[in-house]
């Protein structure tokens, strides 16, 4: 019977736990969080639209549950010092030894510098958290909205402007990159997907930032105004890694091994928090999505209840709808014109390879996300591998003989 400290409760601390409690039924693991429970920041949106309940934005249940199901302590007290040596953490005026830890502080929302008086800050909206989402929703209950930007086209970016979209609102969105979903659709697609969004009311601005905000808008990086009643934030996350600065090794995150282990015997990392392998690129970095954060809970829960696990790597991928669009991205996207154009009856396609790794873009046919998203994870780990006969009969459904074998590389189990 271990003794497990736990700091941080979001996707990858549930299933750690989990996995412990499945290898370890008695053992006495212990919480450190003071949230609500596991939020789902893509949920957030959709609370914010009103097509959810509050309740729902933890989907796994709040804390006082899940701690009844698994049978956890839980101290919603903010952690002050990791001391790895000892592996002792300290919280407010108290401090605990264990016998294994694992960091799942996961990460926060990045809002820049932003010039303007102070109580202009109350019409900023970052989008990731449980506050997060109720404070916009009872800000947007209450006061009268004509105009935005949404600084970020990004997959929240481009929900919180659809949200926005159907209140009537007119919607800008600004990013400093050049186009629309730069890190997971190639030039091209994004093209596309700008075209639709604009056919829809929705503006882009690219290349800019925004500098100021006033009463009565914004101002951009290059100096144009824009009116604006609030301005939403939605350019990404920074890792919340302060308790593992000076005792872990660090980079942008926490570097883990294949079994989740940091640099410290004994402590363990998951979740935005850390920094795992990336089948695309072969080496450590963050890829913040609830798939990963799961498989490497597990991981961790598993050796760290004695048990010998593997983390398999991260494949960045997104999934997401919009305005009556469906998009898929998976791999990096390829940054020239040598993916492969398919287009079928009902969606669009883009293949291509970057630096030895699948680049995927689709429009328009979210059934086959998860099929091209296992063929594209199973040829990064094993190149010469074989692609089922059931993934290629779902490829069969929508794309001839030709465009498969382009797609699974002509490997098939069975033909």
């Amino acid at each position: 019977m271990g003794k497990y400290g736990i700091i941080g409760f979001g996707y990858a601390a549930i299933n750690a736990v989990d996995r412990i409690r499945g290898l370890d039924p008695k053992g006495d693991i212990c919480v450190f969080e003071m949230a609500h429970g596991a939020v789902n920041p893509m949920l957030t949106t959709y609370y914010v639209a009103g097509k959810i309940d509050e309740s729902r934005l933890t989907p796994f249940g709040s804390m006082d549950e899940l701690a009844h199901k698994y049978g956890f302590r839980v101290i919603p007290e903010r952690v002050s010092k990791l001391d790895v040596d000892t592996l002792t953490i300290n919280y407010g005026h108290g401090e605990e030894r264990f016998e294994k830890i694992l960091v799942a502080t996961g990460a926060d929302p990045f809002v820049p510098h932003i010039s303007g008086d102070e109580h202009l800050s109350e019409r900023i909206f970052p989008m990731r958290t449980y506050e997060d989402a109720i404070r916009m929703r009872m800000y947007l209950g209450r006061h009268p909205i004509h105009d935005a930007v949404v600084l970020g086209a990004s997959m929240v970016g481009i929900k919180i402007a659809e949200l926005l979209a159907e209140r009537d609102v007119e919607v800008t969105i600004a990013d400093l990159a050049d186009r629309m979903f730069a890190t997971a659709a190639d030039k091209k697609t994004s093209s596309i997907l700008q075209d639709m969004i604009a056919a829809k009311g929705i503006c882009s601005r690219f290349g800019v930032s925004v500098r100021s905000i006033s009463e009565d808008g914004i101002v951009l990086s290059d100096g144009t105004f824009i009116k604006s009643d609030i301005l939403c934030v939605c350019i990404g996350t920074r890792p919340r890694i302060e308790i593992a600065r000076g005792v872990l090794n660090t980079n942008k995150a926490i570097v883990v091994n294949d079994r989740m282990e940091t640099s410290a015997s004994c402590v363990y990392a998951g979740g935005d928090c850390c920094e795992a392998l990336n089948l695309c690129t072969g080496e450590t970095g963050i890829v913040g999505l609830w798939a990963n954060a799961a498989a490497q809970g597990q991981t961790a829960g598993e050796n760290m209840a004695g048990g010998d696990a593997a983390f398999g790597g991260s494949l960045p991928s997104n999934i997401t709808h919009f305005m009556g669009i469906d998009f898929v991205g998976i791999g990096f996207p390829n940054q020239d014109d040598t993916a492969e154009t398919i287009k079928t009856d009902t969606g669009y396609f883009r293949f291509g390879v970057l630096n030895e790794a699948p680049a995927v873009n689709m429009i328009g046919e979210p059934t086959l996300s998860g099929v091209v998203k296992n063929i594209a994870a199973t040829k990064l780990r094993k190149p010469n591998a074989s692609v089922s006969l059931f993934s290629r009969s779902k490829l069969m459904n929508h794309l001839n003989r030709l465009e498969i074998d382009r797609i699974t590389g002509g490997n098939d189990a069975e033909k």
